[in-house]
């Protein structure tokens, strides 16, 4: 499917849009029953998924299948040989730089690796569009002082990445690798990596360090910031699912099973686990 197609129905179906275009039609149809119900349930949905509360929730759905990963595991035997950054969008032309500025979620990205590759003198590669990827590695090394950096730059989506993170990877020998994205990102990520038989480990960055409370009233205040994260969460669901119907997996990611002893408010989510 063509990426402006994909990005204008992702525009029209995903919060707030998709929900606004309901409450339109809702009040549209405001004479009948259907048609207040559905706007009603436009409106319920929009402040729902404003909330601080419902969009934790919501991302925690994602996030919890990979936890934070201490560094010093990244030197062991079996720790990844590369660390891989994915690119997360881009502003074009900045004024106040002169040159191209990428986008902010591809920024707390570039942030992390470069964090990542001084705890563990790890080599970069970015993995992007041919207008960011560049723009990442010249922050890397001008800003953060990365010298050990590369870049593949043909990918447009999460599929690019793991379809031409293979030739690379092929290339320079490399046996396994190291996946830093978004943790609301980071199941599709790795969905795709293991489609394409790439020995990965997940490094998610831009976790949840716990759970609002359900009793607190300002989880229940709405905010931009709430709604954002759960237009990420919506984007990465229908995503996956997608991806698979696509065939690009034989069965769903389990995303769905999921309990709510993994958002209790005992739950040690800042401390690393270690993963296999």
């Amino acid at each position: 499917m063509n990426f402006e197609l994909i990005r204008a129905l992702e525009t029209l179906l995903l919060p707030p849009s998709g929900l606004i275009t309901l409450g339109i039609i809702g009040l549209l149809f405001g004479f009948t029953r259907s048609g207040r119900q559905l706007l009603g349930i436009s409106m319920l949905l929009l402040y729902l998924m404003s909330t601080t509360y419902v969009s934790a929730w919501m991302n925690s759905r994602l996030t919890y299948q990979y936890p934070a990963v201490d560094p010093a595991l990244l030197k062991s035997e079996n720790a990844p040989q590369e660390l891989v950054v994915l690119g997360g969008g881009y502003y074009g032309e900045s004024v106040e730089y002169g040159n191209t500025a990428i986008g902010p979620f591809f920024a707390e990205r570039i942030r992390y690796a470069a964090w990542l590759a001084k705890q563990t003198e790890l080599p970069i590669i970015v993995s992007s569009g041919k207008a960011d990827a560049p723009a990442a590695v010249r922050i890397l090394k001008e800003e953060y002082g990365i010298e050990n950096v590369t870049q593949e730059s043909n990918s447009w989506t999460t599929d690019d990445n793991a379809r031409y993170l293979n030739q690379l990877i092929k290339e320079k020998e490399i046996g396994k690798i190291g996946v830093i994205t978004h943790a609301w990102h980071m199941p599709r990520a790795m969905w795709s990596l293991e489609s394409h038989n790439i020995d990965a480990t997940a490094l998610p960055m831009g976790l949840l360090a716990s759970m609002p409370a359900f009793d607190d009233y300002n989880s229940w205040l709405p905010s931009m910031a709430a709604l954002v994260r759960s237009r990420n969460v919506m984007h990465e669901f229908f995503g996956l699912i997608w991806y698979q119907l696509r065939g690009m997996g034989e069965t769903l990611v389990d995303i769905f099973s999921f309990s709510a002893e993994d958002t209790t408010a005992e739950t040690d989510w800042q401390n690393p686990i270690k993963q296999d």
